[in-house]
């Protein structure tokens, strides 16, 4: 890390009783801790709280960049432990809500005072920590009160804290005051201020690059921001940055939670995966590698490059529809399968279409053929391993071909596309309903038929036709082999359809469930009443064998 930091063990009271200010800058990632996180910190507060004086916990590093002007209250941008702080602050809150709602307005009042607000400032100024843009309003509804309430981790978080400490004090005031003095008199912290030589981003990636917390979306925003000049960093994260996270967001300008984090990354990976394969965990270190020299010189280009293959991979996603109805459908289609392999080709795709070197009905082909050898293939029980790469290397045949349909065609025969034939085959005895897609499917061939009136998907469910428990009726309709029968065929796609009201139809005979299907939407679960007037091991192949071939048609083969 270049020259030495000085670095000091203090409490939490010695950091936030004096006349501080901590701020957590645009570089850093929103707030992250969880469940996990705070159970094993409440385990320990509540072990320390009972320990003999001396004992003290060790919350881990806080890393500062010294930032207050001379004459102003001292002001620190957290480069490292901002979730540790923050979790604190949180911890102190529900503390002070805990004794407010016992009566205990002495303490309550004490712990504001004392060390979540300087309480003769306004504005900012008067949070003595100050958590990043996309945290701050629910640090501040938290923290203040009042009619605005606080949404998201750090919600979750106060919730939790104030259940247990609730159960842990009864609401006793001297519970309460011996704890929270546990809490700021024995959570301990090593904290460190860089000098003023020191670069506050360097440090950041130093600290966090082999962090297993942080994702490897936060390492490539800490590159970004790191090559933007700090008086541009809030206009940087408003027009640069934040319309990334946004489109992964559950709503505009929310933190992204792990999971939505996690996604971010991925995006990261597939845009790079668009030249040459990506390892799962290497999406930042390659980043740098191809765009450390840009972001230098050319940052907002970098950034409106990735605002645009955003805008694409939400439309990939089916987050949102195409501007094209045929393409948006064949997306939809295929994101029914488990189909993120395809994701950089697709990339690939949407940047050529916008420069007119393909048309919306050759993107839509694609598409489909995607679909068609993803899905063919996890029937036929082809291996899956390797579709990344193979996809990602894809690319560079594609982009250099006038015919991309042509292209990707012989591309997936050489791959291994398997025929009608062989699919039909493995089709009829797929036990769908045990290894996933018996929705997806059913609903592919149903969508099919174009029903002039379809029926609304959402509310589909499975039914089988012979029942998952059989019935003495059942026994008898089945034959000497009925349990043999219901052993072999039962979760096979001819014994399988879609109905909205799965409870209702049970165990039913089948000529009770007949009277319901003929009535239904569903147009492969009405015409089973008019071709069948019984059912057992032949008449399940023969509908196995016929949405076979419907199916091939909707999962299309190399000659589709």
């Amino acid at each position: 890390m270049g020259k030495t930091i000085n670095a000091d063990a203090e409490t939490l009271f010695k950091l936030l009783v004096e006349p501080a200010r901590y701020i957590i800058p645009l570089f850093q990632r929103g707030y992250r801790w969880g469940p996990n996180e705070w159970g094993v910190l409440w385990e320990d507060l509540v072990n320390i709280a009972s320990a003999p004086q001396g004992e003290n916990h060790f919350m881990g590093f806080l890393v500062m960049e010294d930032e207050a002007a001379p004459g102003s209250i001292p002001c620190y941008y957290l480069v490292d432990g901002q979730q540790r702080l923050s979790t604190s602050s949180i911890l102190l809150a529900a503390i002070r809500n805990v004794a407010r709602e016992n009566g205990h307005q002495d303490l309550s009042q004490d712990i504001d005072g004392q060390y979540l607000v300087h309480s003769r400032k306004s504005g900012d100024v008067r949070y003595r920590l100050l958590p990043k843009d996309r945290d701050r309003s629910d640090y501040k509804a938290l923290i203040d009160g009042g009619n605005q309430k606080p949404q998201g981790a750090m919600a979750d978080a106060l919730n939790f804290f104030m259940g247990e400490i609730q159960a842990h004090t009864g609401g006793d005031a001297k519970k309460l005051e011996d704890f929270c003095n546990a809490v700021v008199h024995r959570l301990q912290f090593v904290s460190a201020v860089l000098p003023e030589s020191q670069n506050a981003y360097e440090v950041f990636k130093g600290l966090n690059s082999k962090s297993v917390g942080l994702g490897e979306s936060d390492l490539i925003r800490n590159l970004m921001f790191m090559n933007a000049p700090q008086n541009t960093h809030e206009e940087f994260d408003r027009d640069g940055w934040k319309p990334l996270e946004d489109a992964f967001a559950k709503q505009p300008g929310a933190a992204l939670d792990r999971k939505e984090e996690k996604l971010f990354s991925q995006f990261f990976r597939h845009f790079l995966m668009v030249d040459s394969y990506v390892g799962r965990s290497d999406a930042a270190v390659d980043f740098e590698k191809k765009f450390a020299k840009r972001c230098k010189t050319e940052l907002w280009d970098v950034a409106e490059e990735l605002k645009e293959a955003v805008r694409y991979y939400t439309i990939i996603r089916s987050r949102e529809g195409d501007e094209n109805g045929t393409v948006a459908q064949s997306l939809k289609g295929l994101n029914e399968l488990d189909s993120s392999t395809t994701y950089p080709l697709l990339l690939a795709l949407f940047a050529r279409r916008a420069k007119g070197g393909i048309t919306d009905e050759q993107l839509a082909k694609c598409i489909e053929m995607l679909r068609g050898f993803i899905f063919r293939r996890y029937i036929c029980k082809y291996n899956g391993r390797g579709y990344g790469r193979r996809f990602s290397g894809a690319n560079d045949l594609l982009a250099g071909n006038e015919d991309p349909v042509a292209a990707l065609r012989d591309f997936l025969i050489d791959y291994g596309w398997p025929s009608n034939e062989k699919f039909q085959l493995a089709f009829e005895q797929f036990p769908f309903y045990e290894n996933g897609y018996a929705k997806e499917m059913l609903a592919g061939i149903e969508r099919a038929q174009k029903h002039r009136e379809p029926a609304d998907m959402a509310r589909s469910q499975v039914e089988h036709v012979m029942p998952q428990t059989l019935t003495d009726q059942w026994r008898e309709m089945l034959g000497t082999d009925a349990e043999s029968i219901h052993d072999k065929w039962l979760h096979m796609p001819g014994n399988l359809t879609l109905t909205g009201y799965n409870q209702q139809l049970h165990n039913d005979t089948f000529e009770a469930k007949c009277n319901i299907y003929e009535k239904s939407h569903y147009v492969i679960t009405a015409e089973i009443p008019q071709k069948f007037t019984n059912w057992g091991e032949e008449q399940i192949r023969q509908r196995g064998r016929q949405l076979a071939e419907d199916a091939a048609r909707v999962w299309i083969g190399e000659k589709g």
